[in-house]
């Protein structure tokens, strides 16, 4: 199942920290999450699994607002890093939790009878179904991006 997820709109967080306040104000996420469903079972919940996961990064754009802070150098300077210490953790988290090799893997509520015959270790860390290498011998007369 993949799923075409956009997010824009206006929000209001405030990140409280001793020396600032950080507010974000807007938040845009784009991406196809991919869900799989696994194994099919024969009685409800009719699946043992989900996998979710990004083939490819989503788009994420975040707009920081107005920002309270003492008004010394180093507050605004733990400002800036603050802002980019948030961006990287965000984007981090995706990456490391949900773009392809990684993935998130969910365990349905099933009866005991038949959990006792899921494979869990297959679930949470199948085995690719091939390779692909692709090598690229030359280019010619290519558009700088």
């Amino acid at each position: 199942l993949d799923l075409a997820i956009r997010y824009n709109d206006s929000v209001d967080i405030v990140l409280d920290a001793s020396v600032m306040k950080i507010q974000l104000v807007h938040v845009e996420f784009a991406g196809e999450l991919s869900i799989t469903m696994r194994p099919l079972l024969n009685e409800f919940p009719l699946v043992g699994g989900l996998q979710v996961f990004f083939l490819n990064m989503p788009h994420i754009e975040y707009e920081f607002g107005d920002i309270e802070a003492k008004r010394s150098h180093t507050a605004k300077t733990l400002m800036s890093l603050g802002k980019r210490s948030i961006k990287n953790a965000v984007i981090s988290s995706i990456q490391n939790g949900f773009v392809v090799p990684n993935r998130k893997t969910i365990r349905m509520k099933v009866p005991p009878a038949t959990a006792a015959a899921i494979d869990w270790g297959t679930i949470m860390h199948p085995m690719p179904l091939g390779v692909l290498r692709i090598r690229i011998a030359s280019g010619k007369a290519l558009k700088a991006a």
